[in-house]
């Protein structure tokens, strides 16, 4: 290996080391050198980013930029996530061991290579990277039976998930002769399309539909949601999202770009179910981790609605639009681990009279659900829009109208919470949730930055298009 291609992989090595050292360290030091290893990842991503995209390991890794941008967010997402995890007084001990975050950092590895995966096989190492540290912290909590039944889901249907995809890829490859998405893409253009490549795309559409919970894949994501140890589900509500997005990137927009035309018709399918069952499954919900999931899951739908654009446009919403709900996520469920700090807070009613106990708190869920929504004045309904004008533009009408009617029937359950918090009455006084002042700080900042988004979004959609660029589609 060259000093060059050495100095691209100082990301990936920065949180490999940082994970190794984390299982050695003294359990006092577990968090501190956590967060170093993600501020270390993230800067050396955005130090070591180069002017233009270059590869390393025979092609099968690629940095660029507005890529490394990305991965900068995901360990911001990351850190918030188990910073968020550390005010949940009432969580197993365990959640707050070495191997926790240890996992965590695996991975945020698994997401890297993701990231800048060129290579099917890199690729591939990547996303089970990525799984198989999630299946056991999943499981971490001792003596949890929910957490052990949901974690088994987890593991049987991301083992099938992964062998479809993989099941795909190995089709692709007995079409194309090659491993190499650029080369792949390039032997898919003059080829006719046949059933081995239909078969193959098939295959790999229905295992990134299974990683990223669209209908009618979807059916681990609310039992993991709900049953996963809240920090768990508040790290897996965040960051996993944009490594989806880039796999689904790096599949549709690099290497299968030239079977636009049979994609987009599978991803709007995809995305109308996802959006419909996502909606309508969330208004009976009563606990608001599974509210949560299946609004996931409808969220789920806009970016694949979005990628089914198969345009630059498509492919910047999608990011921009999995961006502002990673952030939304992130906060919604940091509110939940503050407020689960010293009582539990797992029904809607739960939240019944916040606003009375603690108006500030209140304000925040209020942003974030409004977001999450797509309200205006928070990043969500820009987010949104973009969405709506790139599938307008792309000839989806239809599918459009069908997602902006399902959005107003899923706003409902947001204003749901709104209304336990500001119009219903608490049964009973609750103890304050005492958080740190940086803890309060960053959950202020998280809700903030969906309303500043909202008001000068400019920045980061060019940086979208930035990302939509690096793929042919996109470009």
């Amino acid at each position: 290996m060259s000093g060059a291609e050495l100095l691209l992989l100082l990301p990936e090595i920065a949180l490999l080391a940082g994970a190794c050292l984390v299982l050695l360290a003294p359990a006092a030091i577990a968090w501190p050198l956590t967060a170093l290893a993600l501020a270390a990842a993230a800067g050396l991503a955005l130090g070591t980013a180069p002017a233009e995209p270059a590869t390393a390991l025979s092609g099968a890794f690629e940095r660029a930029a507005a890529l490394d941008a990305l991965r900068a967010l995901i360990c911001l997402l990351a850190g918030l996530a188990l910073h968020y995890a550390r005010g949940c007084g009432r969580a197993d001990a365990r959640l707050r061991s070495n191997e926790f975050y240890a996992l965590a950092l695996f991975g945020c590895l698994g997401m890297f290579l993701l990231s800048a995966a060129t290579h099917l096989i890199a690729l591939y190492l990547g996303l089970e990277i990525l799984a198989l540290s999630l299946y056991p912290m999943v499981a971490l909590a001792r003596g949890d039976g929910r957490g052990a039944e949901a974690a088994v889901k987890y593991f049987v249907l991301g083992a099938l998930a992964s062998g479809l995809l993989l099941y795909g890829l190995s089709l692709l490859y007995a079409a194309t002769g090659t491993l190499h998405l650029e080369t792949l893409g390039a032997r898919l253009a003059p080829a006719p399309v046949d059933g081995l490549l239909l078969l193959g795309l098939v295959f790999a559409l229905a295992g990134l539909a299974f990683k990223l919970g669209a209908v009618p894949f979807h059916m681990w994501l609310p039992d993991v949601y709900d049953g996963a140890p809240l920090p768990v589900a508040a790290y897996l509500s965040a960051a996993p999202k944009l490594a989806g997005l880039l796999l689904a990137l790096r599949l549709v927009g690099d290497g299968l770009a030239p079977l636009a035309g049979d994609w987009t018709v599978l991803l709007t399918a995809l995305a109308l179910l996802s959006l419909l069952l996502g909606n309508l499954v969330a208004i009976a919900q009563t606990r608001i981790r599974r509210m949560l999931a299946y609004s996931a899951i409808a969220h789920t739908g806009f970016v694949f609605l979005a990628l089914a654009a198969g345009s630059a446009a498509g492919f910047a919403a999608a990011v921009f639009y999995t961006a502002v709900y990673a952030l939304a996520a992130a906060g919604a469920f940091g509110l939940l681990l503050l407020l689960n700090h010293r009582r539990e807070a797992e029904e809607l009613a739960d939240l019944r009279g916040l606003n009375r106990r603690h108006p500030w708190f209140a304000l925040l869920l209020l942003v974030l659900m409004f977001s999450l929504a797509g309200v205006p004045l928070t990043a969500g309904f820009t987010a949104k829009l973009y969405v709506l004008q790139a599938a307008l533009a792309a000839g989806l009408w239809w599918p459009a109208v069908a997602a902006v009617l399902l959005t107003v029937v899923g706003a409902y359950y947001y204003l749901r919470v709104v209304w336990y918090m500001y119009f219903e009455e608490a049964p009973e006084p609750a103890p304050d949730p005492g958080p740190g002042p940086l803890r309060r700080g960053m959950l202020s900042a998280n809700a903030l930055a969906l309303v500043v988004l909202f008001a000068a979004p400019g920045w980061w959609l060019e940086l979208s298009r930035e990302v939509a660029a690096l793929f042919p589609v996109g470009g």
